[in-house]
């Protein structure tokens, strides 16, 4: 290797690739010292020796070109090998001999050899509700048609954490009157069975007292009731089966995307929202109402993306989908990826509990509100959105409530404290599957809520304020790449020794983790706004004024430095209180998770009923 390279940020040409693709493999690098490297290949357990430069050409070379683009792109970055293609060229077909660069055809037989699975039954279809007698009746009436066609797989069974009895009592009556109409198989469960079913549960694992916490509301917490306990009691009444999951304030038909597009992502770029200038217009909004929404799921749920990609699934998968992706970059992008669960998109209420994300939007999917002119400030205090992706993506971040989750193999709890309980539960369970995945799909279920929409308007003058749950969820995403046992088991009580390593710390260490996250989340959301205000030059007043807010409220806070009070916790909480409740948190979700593999255990073995 007698030339050098200038190693950079490569732009490549996106058109004209003929003949096969190239794209450098992964792995790890070490000095030898004399400009020379030895770089290993983890897939194959191989060492390479090479020179410092041809690792950075390696290195420049992840994304999948055609061998003339690598050549012509670093050529180009090199001056002094401006002409030089052929040189460069021959040195790289010396590293894809070696194996040290694949071709698109061999990364796609890779998909193509996959070993099919059958995923299991689906249990069931279940309801979280909460004192809403009117969402459930809505939600039940637009799932009748599905019902009396058939297509609602398993029991409809309804979780029921009203604190109002009237409320349950309605509940129970809706769901009869709905079985009745139907002749749907029904299961509901109230206070009463929901208790009795911890009992029985408590009853049979080393720690009652710790699962039991779990699945039932803590007394001591004072803040947001998010679904988390509805959620934990779910997996464990559908263990070892695939179950579907629905809020109390979801209704059917389940639409497309305005603009789908029969293609999957692997970088986070999918999402598609737009801002609508009321809410009937939101909930209208998208294509074709899905005939079968739980088997287009469930044709997804559980499967590995070796079958669902390319010849073999559904989704169009073939080298031209591969130019431009860095499978280094890409985790995801594997043929044994599992998607544990999978995702609807939202039209109708945002249901946030910021108010921040409104102005982060591309302009393209503000435009029906900057038009609205009076009716500005009236969208902008509860807006009305179709959010959600226009094609499949791959993600392991949570954003919604799982449309269907494979509960096939061991699925972790998640807290069951406020909000932001399916971020816990995503960051937990790739933790314990480094295999698993979420597929988010180009459709949306409508979200409705009943009753006086809330005004968000005041939350321009808050700093963000974020669940705790979000900062854990942060705090188990860091910590998977230093979990190496193997077993779902396993790395779920190496999860739960993280939380446990945190419980302990000093309450001055607390409040620094606390702050740290927040901090960070404050001051790169001002970064972002700043982008945004630059970016949008022909928004309306209001909209930069509503920015400028939003901007000065996260900045004060970031230089006030008060204590880092979480989302739900008291307004007045100290700096040792905030330390107290997240110590609280933790302990909590450390015990129960100890002892999750145990109950899942008892009830995948039925015996819970």
């Amino acid at each position: 290797m007698d030339y050098k390279i200038d190693y950079g940020t490569v732009t490549l040409n996106q058109g004209g690739n003929k003949g096969p693709l190239y794209a450098s493999i992964d792995g790890r690098a070490a000095s030898l010292g004399e400009g020379e490297i030895v770089f290993y290949d983890p897939q194959l357990d191989r060492n390479h020796v090479m020179t410092a430069q041809v690792l950075e050409a390696l290195d420049a070379c992840r994304a999948f070109r055609s061998m003339d683009e690598h050549a012509n792109a670093l050529a180009e970055q090199m001056p002094n090998m401006q002409g030089q293609q052929v040189a460069i060229k021959r040195v790289l077909e010396s590293l894809a001999s070696r194996g040290l660069m694949i071709t698109d055809d061999a990364f796609l037989q890779g998909f193509a050899r996959e070993p099919a699975n059958t995923p299991a039954e689906c249990a069931g279809v279940f309801v979280r509700c909460c004192d809403q007698p009117a969402q459930l009746k809505s939600l039940l009436a637009s799932l009748l048609p599905l019902a009396k066609a058939g297509k609602v797989p398993g029991t409809l069974c309804i979780i029921d954490d009203s604190t109002d009895e009237a409320a349950a009592a309605e509940h129970a009556r809706l769901l009869q009157s709905f079985a009745g109409e139907s002749a749907q198989t029904t299961r509901y469960v109230g206070a009463t069975s929901w208790s009795d079913t911890v009992q029985r549960l408590a009853g049979q694992v080393d720690d009652g007292e710790s699962l039991s916490r779990m699945l039932q509301r803590d007394r001591k917490h004072r803040g947001w009731r998010g679904g988390g306990i509805g959620k934990n009691l779910i997996s464990l009444l559908a263990a070892g089966k695939r179950y579907c999951l629905l809020d109390d304030d979801f209704q059917f038909p389940v639409r497309q995307h305005p603009h789908p597009r029969n293609t999957i992502d692997f970088t986070g770029q999918a999402w598609s929202p737009r801002v609508f200038a009321d809410l009937d217009a939101a909930a209208a909004a998208g294509g074709n109402a899905v005939d079968d929404p739980f088997a287009f799921h469930l044709a997804l749920c559980g499967h590995k993306l070796g079958t669902l990609l390319g010849t073999r699934g559904r989704i169009p998968f073939h080298s031209a989908a591969l130019a431009g992706l860095a499978p280094s970059h890409l985790p995801l992008l594997r043929p044994s990826s599992w998607v544990m669960s999978t995702v609807n998109g939202h039209r109708g209420h945002s249901g946030a509990a910021a108010l921040s994300w409104l102005y982060l939007l591309d302009p393209r999917a503000t435009q029906d509100w900057f038009a609205a002119g009076d009716a500005f400030e009236h969208i902008r205090g509860n807006p009305p959105v179709w959010w959600g992706t226009d094609r499949f993506q791959v993600s392991r971040v949570g954003a919604f409530t799982p449309f269907a989750v494979d509960n096939t193999r061991l699925m972790p709890p998640t807290s069951p404290f406020g909000r932001g309980e399916d971020a816990f539960f995503n960051a937990l369970a790739g933790l314990m599957h480094p295999e698993a995945v979420q597929m988010d799909v180009p459709l949306s279920v409508a979200h409705v809520q009943q009753g006086t929409p809330r005004d968000r308007s005041s939350l321009l003058d808050v700093p963000e304020t974020g669940d705790v749950n979000h900062c854990l969820a942060e705090l188990l995403r860091r910590a998977t790449a230093d979990v190496m046992a193997e077993g779902a088991e396993r790395r779920l009580a190496s999860a739960a020794a993280v939380l446990e390593d945190l419980s302990d710390a000093s309450e001055a260490q607390m409040v620094g983790f606390l702050r740290e996250h927040q901090v960070y989340q404050r001051s790169t959301l001002i970064e972002r706004l700043k982008g945004a205000l630059q970016a949008n030059s022909a928004a309306p007043d209001l909209w930069r004024d509503d920015v400028r807010r939003l901007i000065e409220a996260n900045g004060r806070a970031v230089v006030d430095r008060d204590p880092p009070r979480y989302g739900g916790w008291p307004h007045d909480a100290t700096a040792a209180q905030c330390a107290s409740l997240l110590r609280h948190e933790l302990t909590t979700l450390a015990a129960g998770m100890r002892v999750w593999a145990q109950a899942w255990q008892v009830a995948a073995c039925g015996d819970i009923d």
